[in-house]
């Protein structure tokens, strides 16, 4: 039993939208962490800077599963914030 051309254009059209609707979804949570690096230079500071800020309790860090190659990030919507307030 094989597909029909209507079927398989069906199908391909609704592959092609949840492709679009995960790329949506991982942009949006790609946007939303950033890197220390990265943070470092929207703000043009220097990484001790970041670590006292850090170490302040001023930025805070979301970790990855610890282990080997553990990742830190910072979300975007925090230094928007910390920026609006003027505390960094």
């Amino acid at each position: 039993m094989g597909m029909t051309d209507n079927q398989y254009n069906e199908l391909k059209s609704l592959l092609y939208e949840i492709l679009d609707n995960v790329s949506k979804i991982t942009d949006k949570v790609g946007n939303e962490l950033m890197t220390p690096s990265e943070v470092c230079e929207l703000r043009k500071f220097s990484r001790s800077t970041y670590r006292r800020l850090v170490q302040k309790g001023i930025i805070s860090q979301i970790r990855t599963v610890p282990g080997i190659n553990t990742k830190v990030y910072v979300k975007r919507s925090e230094i928007e914030r910390l920026i609006e307030e003027g505390k960094i």
